[in-house]
């Protein structure tokens, strides 16, 4: 059989390539690294010389790293162990942001200085009149012309194929450098290669580049707002929508266990009841 069938039947995509889990990667290297040390150290006990010695560990470690390398890990359970022993705080080191919409190259953030936070959002986006309390709660809720204008793009958007000059407009970028893909329902954006952006669903995204639109009629300088920020503010505007952008029906808030590399983390979701496109999904305040 070909080298290549044999790594084929012995390679766990569950465990490996974007799937990796770092913690489980990294405590099976340093398992790997002490039996390297333990054969070379047992080979010169046994007579061996240096060279001798250190061959035998030298290959101990590549078996050990091949295999972490193609199945996820060397000691069997080990996703199992790290998700059931680490502490929760260890893992969000390591923990894939699955659960927050991100808009803008990585870093952005931190160049830009801090985006607005949960409360900023809100102001900024009443200011703008997007929201405003609603008439029989204390809650907030579009307003009725933010609504109409936001619905109508939405509508728009559904019976065309987006423009690459929509979503590169919402990312500073030259259409012809942006593209978007799918990574099963989830929606993500390159500029020349680079990730740039991730939505839960084409949904999502339909729902930021039509908002993206109708606050730049708003927004006297919306081309001098920091990406990321733009990100927090629409993310904050799906909150809000009581019809998917998608399919034009009814949303539902509710609650989800999303399965990450390292952990399984509760999440508030606001999900299409039709065609089921998740909105908006973000970690449980009590997690």
């Amino acid at each position: 059989m070909a080298a290549g069938g044999v790594f084929d039947r012995l390679r766990q995509p569950e465990y490996t390539g974007e799937n990796r889990c770092l913690p489980c990667t990294g405590v099976n290297l340093v398992i790997a690294a002490v039996l390297t040390v333990a054969v070379g150290a047992g080979a010169v006990a046994a007579g061996a010389t240096g060279p001798q010695a250190f061959a035998a560990g030298a290959a101990v470690f590549a078996c050990a790293a091949g295999a972490v390398y193609l199945r996820g890990y060397l000691v069997p359970g080990t996703p199992w162990l790290t998700e059931t022993y680490f502490p929760d705080w260890v893992l969000r080191w390591f923990d894939k942001d699955t659960t927050t919409t991100t808009v803008g190259p990585p870093g952005t953030a931190d160049a830009t200085g801090p985006g607005p936070g949960e409360e900023d959002v809100e102001a900024t986006l009443q200011r703008l009149g997007a929201v405003e309390e609603c008439v029989d709660s204390a809650d907030l809720c579009l307003t009725g012309e933010f609504r109409s204008a936001w619905r109508e793009r939405m509508a728009d958007a559904r019976a065309r194929e987006m423009p690459r000059a929509d979503l590169a407009g919402l990312l500073n970028a030259d259409p012809d450098e942006v593209s978007v893909g799918d990574r099963g329902d989830a929606f993500e954006a390159r500029i020349d290669g680079m990730l740039a952006g991730q939505w839960e669903s084409r949904a999502a995204l339909l729902a930021d580049v039509t908002a993206a639109a109708a606050l730049r009629e708003r927004v006297a300088d919306w081309e001098s707002v920091p990406v990321a920020d733009r990100g927090q503010l629409l993310e904050g505007l799906r909150v809000f929508l009581d019809r998917c952008p998608a399919c034009d029906g009814p949303v539902a808030l509710g609650e989800d266990v999303v399965e990450s590399c390292c952990r399984s983390v509760d999440v508030v979701t606001v999900t299409c009841e039709d065609c089921g496109a998740r909105l908006f999904e973000v970690e449980h305040p009590g997690q």
